[in-house]
């Protein structure tokens, strides 16, 4: 009888980097033999809704200009149908995900369904982030050796102050404990006095086969850079219009989870499948998010970054993290300012430290989920 992982993770996300780190996490698992991964559909909420959307409608009336109503009513518009297309991508791809959400409440019954829990990866113990909550730290299993963590991220280089104790007392708990960035390693060590396990965020384990044979093309014809935002920049985006110039192709600009038109604007909301085409597509990476710089190099795509200088520049160490492991700390738009002498990525390089950071991220895998009471 399959042993029953349950995966807890920002499943319900209409992020693409977040729902196809859930998915390859899952695919990672089921591929390792006899496991049954079921990704668990808790939502962190705030007054008995989701905290998708928070921020929209949940702001002072003080702050309600004419401006923010245009662009909320907008939003509201337009939720349900990036919602839907993300939907539908959970109902493919997720195994057995249920449609109705889990309450906090109602998380200490499923202690007894489960083997095994997996927490991670991406910015589960993000203790800045509105979405976590102690749910990610699994304080509904009392069964310690149940309890593993796999490339959990704390996004920023630290914990906040006044949260080490609490954070020392639940991650202290877990069984097996893996990160995903080199300063995780530091953290846990300095908060348990434990030492965890650097592993590959779960969208790199997985071939690029699996993610082309998802991926929708896309309707543009030609060779294009791909602008690919986290937040606004127009560094970023001067910079991959002079890239287009001195090849002689275009711009496709995609902020978040939408596709842009010509003036930049967000117009058209994209699954994780249409994100992928494009980004399978593309001449050029032009980027500031951390999953942008993975799936450029699952894509082998010669890509750029510049860090995040606003909303999330607290988590710009994940970034700077994976193109250190990679050896990729050169691929910033300031080294690489001259577009008419670019130095290509050494993708044969890159590929020999994937696959040796792979086999150990999946031998950790391994182990914590052998591992018994």
């Amino acid at each position: 009888m399959s042993k029953k992982i349950g995966i807890l993770t920002f499943s319900f996300s209409t992020n693409p980097g977040s729902v196809l780190q859930a998915y390859a996490l899952q695919e990672t698992i089921a591929d390792m033999g006899d496991y049954a991964p079921h990704i668990i559909n808790y939502q962190k909420t705030a007054a008995g809704k989701p905290v998708m959307g928070k921020t929209v409608f949940c702001g002072p009336l003080g702050q309600w200009t004419p401006k923010k109503v245009f662009l909320w009513i907008k939003y509201l518009v337009a939720y349900p149908l990036r919602v839907g297309k993300y939907t539908k991508f959970f109902n493919k791809y997720y195994r057995n995900y249920p449609d109705e959400r889990c309450f906090r409440d109602q998380l200490p019954a499923l202690e007894s369904q489960y083997d095994k829990f997996v927490v991670g990866s991406d910015q589960v113990w993000n203790f800045g982030s509105y979405s976590v909550d102690d749910t990610y730290f699994l304080d509904f299993v009392k069964d310690d050796f149940k309890k593993i963590s796999y490339a959990a991220s704390f996004g920023s280089a630290g914990v906040p102050e006044g949260m080490e104790e609490k954070a020392a007392q639940y991650i202290s708990a877990f069984s097996s404990i893996a990160v995903r960035e080199s300063h995780g390693v530091d953290i846990v060590k300095e908060l348990t006095d434990r030492d965890a396990t650097q592993v590959l965020d779960p969208s790199l384990l997985l071939d690029g086969e699996r993610y082309e044979s998802m991926a929708i093309p896309p309707k543009c014809k030609g060779r294009y850079v791909m602008l690919y935002l986290r937040e606004e920049s127009s560094r970023l985006e001067a910079y991959a219009h002079k890239l287009a110039d001195q090849y002689g192709i275009k711009v496709v600009k995609v902020l978040k989870h939408w596709k842009c038109n010509r003036k930049g604007k967000p117009v058209h909301a994209l699954s994780p499948q249409e994100w992928l085409g494009y980004m399978g597509g593309a001449q050029f990476v032009v980027t500031n998010s951390f999953h942008g710089i993975c799936f450029s190099m699952i894509f082998e795509k010669q890509f750029f970054v510049d860090f995040l200088k606003s909303v999330s520049v607290a988590t710009n160490p994940r970034m700077q993290s994976v193109m250190r492991l990679f050896g990729l700390e050169n691929r910033d738009i300031d080294t690489n300012a001259d577009v008419s002498v670019l130095e290509p990525i050494d993708y044969e390089m890159v590929n020999a430290i994937r696959a040796e950071q792979k086999a150990l991220s999946l031998k950790y895998l391994k182990n914590a989920l052998e591992k018994d009471g």
